[in-house]
């Protein structure tokens, strides 16, 4: 795993280690102090976690071809979104992301109060029509 230290001095160092190998403090190279480990700056980068906006949204993403029809659509709906090159939608926030699933009839499995989720029962499954094999 990647961790970020900081030091008072403005250095700051990315080191790659094992979780077993982890220490919350390192020396820093430029000035000798020891620098704290920065969960700050380790969690911007990380556009995916929930909580950190803004974020791509791969699940709500489109074929890159689509990405301007799918902006248009969403600023038509009342919804303006920026698409990424892949055709993923940027999420600035909660209600931006629920604004989003709304106009694009989808909804966020993990929602919390407030957010879009499911409204309507799954549909039921229809028998299978069985053929006699003897017949």
């Amino acid at each position: 795993m990647i961790y970020i230290y900081t030091c008072k001095c403005g250095n700051q160092t990315e080191k790659n280690l094992l979780l077993s190998k982890f220490k919350k403090t390192c020396e820093c190279d430029k000035c000798g102090e020891r620098m704290g480990i920065n969960i700050k700056a380790q969690q911007s980068n990380r556009r995916t976690t929930a909580g950190a906006w803004p974020m791509e949204s791969d699940a709500m993403g489109v074929h890159p071809a689509q990405a301007k029809e799918y902006a248009d659509y969403l600023r038509m709906k009342g919804v303006p979104t920026e698409i990424n090159a892949d055709g993923n939608p940027i999420l600035t926030s909660r209600n931006h992301r629920k604004r989003v699933c709304a106009a694009t009839g989808q909804y966020d499995r993990n929602a919390g109060y407030g957010d879009q989720s499911r409204t309507t029962p799954l549909p039921e499954k229809t028998p299978r029509k069985r053929f006699n094999k003897g017949a």
